[in-house]
């Protein structure tokens, strides 16, 4: 170094993909600069300092996670009147781990029809909203794209169609939860809806059900991880 010079050096290491801890490491300090080993560039006098200066602590955390479960709101089993607007239907609970924030960007709902009467018709404009705001766009109705017949598919049996909510983006802060409801439309009778069928909102871990592959229900990752995650249905 010449004479009043500053020299900054960065330090550099890499983290094991599982931490030691099962949600947070603590390193304090992350690095200790223990001895500088130096001599004047003229005089060769030792300039060497052995005072130990302590960095910054350091928090090293596993990927967070995500758990979804119906809320303990939502709506009874009951009967509703054809042409209706604005029915809540189910509420969901998505809860983040202690770890980091999780963002969402794509929900595939599950539309569980009764058979033989229920039909992809008799639910129109689903939304999903929070207790303030809708989240994505309105699905004009279930569509039986990658559905399918069930008689053990749980919590089957019935017919599967889906309503799907891509381009989320939706933030559930660490360790809490955010609620979604569903909500949508009866449809009337002159408009094409089935009197006397039955429908059930769900969350599947593979809205795919016995087909090759898994599609999975819910896209997320984590907001500081950047992993993926897809929610414990």
């Amino acid at each position: 170094l010449a004479a009043g010079e500053t020299q900054r050096f960065d330090v550099y290491a890499d983290i094991k993909e599982v931490p030691s801890a099962s949600v947070e490491t603590v390193i304090n300090p992350v690095a200790i600069v223990d001895k500088v080993v130096a001599i004047g560039a003229l005089t060769a006098n030792s300039a060497t300092s052995e005072t130990d200066v302590n960095l910054q602590s350091a928090y090293i955390a596993n990927a967070g996670n995500l758990t979804v479960s119906v809320d303990s709101s939502t709506p009874h089993g009951r009967q509703l009147v054809m042409g209706a607007r604005n029915i809540e239907l189910a509420k969901f609970k998505f809860t983040s781990g202690t770890s980091e924030d999780v963002v969402i960007s794509s929900i595939t709902l599950s539309d569980l029809m009764g058979m033989p009467r229920g039909t992809i018709n008799d639910l129109n404009n689903i939304r999903l909203v929070t207790s303030t705001t809708q989240i994505g766009g309105t699905v004009p109705q279930f569509s039986l794209t990658d559905g399918f017949d069930s008689t053990t598919y749980p919590p089957g049996p019935g017919k599967y169609a889906h309503a799907k909510f891509p381009g989320l983006n939706l933030r559930v802060p660490r360790n809490s939860s955010v609620v979604l409801t569903v909500l949508a439309n009866i449809t009337g009778y002159d408009d094409g809806g089935t009197s006397s069928s039955t429908h059930r909102m769900v969350l599947l871990p593979d809205f795919n059900g016995p087909a090759e592959g898994t599609l999975e229900s819910i896209t997320a990752v984590g907001a500081t991880s950047g992993v993926s995650m897809t929610g414990n249905l």
